[in-house]
């Protein structure tokens, strides 16, 4: 006759292959902040959500009613953000830059947490500024954008956020020592 005690096996750490995973966990453990993206002044164009995980920073620009984004300028940091004399911002001046052609529904810029030299928890002024178009009859429209936001301290029209870096939760605790072992009985031969 033999007796065995068992319990049930602890979970397996879950492990992220690729960015989309990757931005999938964070959402879990870290709230997107959602603002809008502003085009021509006063048109509802889409929308900008920033998040963090442990190592980087996430810009979404998410278009929306047949908008594209054909240029993207972001700034992201601690520091001031780059502005001309008369403190308009200068998004050609902004550290983050891209095209497209064609243009694109969505973009995430994905910023490096070390290249910002922070710590969990400082705030972050991210400023973003688009170039989007979309096509009315057959003209194209285009337009500035920017996400919504605090305005700079200028007549012109301009924003930026400022965003919390998030800390990663800490980890689960251990599963709990069994408190009823499971009794596996087997008959003698």
């Amino acid at each position: 006759l033999a007796i065995a005690a068992a319990c049930g096996a602890p979970a397996e750490p879950q492990t992220y292959s690729n960015v989309a995973s990757a931005a999938t966990a964070v959402e879990e453990s870290c709230p997107n902040q959602v603002s809008t993206l502003i085009a021509g002044q006063n048109i509802d164009a889409g929308d900008v959500s920033i998040t963090n995980d442990d190592t980087n920073l996430y810009v979404q620009i998410t278009t929306q009613d047949g908008w594209r984004i054909t240029e993207t300028h972001i700034f992201a940091g601690t520091g001031a953000i780059p502005v001309n004399r008369k403190g308009t911002p200068v998004p050609g001046h902004f550290p983050y830059a891209n095209s497209f052609s064609p243009g694109v529904t969505t973009y995430t810029e994905v910023i490096p947490l070390a290249g910002l030299n922070i710590t969990c928890g400082d705030e972050l002024k991210v400023a973003v500024h688009a170039v989007v178009e979309r096509q009315v009859g057959g003209a194209t429209e285009s337009q500035t954008a920017w996400g919504d936001g605090e305005g700079f301290n200028t007549p012109r029209w301009s924003f930026y956020s400022l965003y919390e870096t998030c800390c990663e939760p800490p980890p689960p605790p251990p599963p709990e020592e069994c408190r009823e072992p499971v009794e596996l009985w087997t008959a003698a031969e």
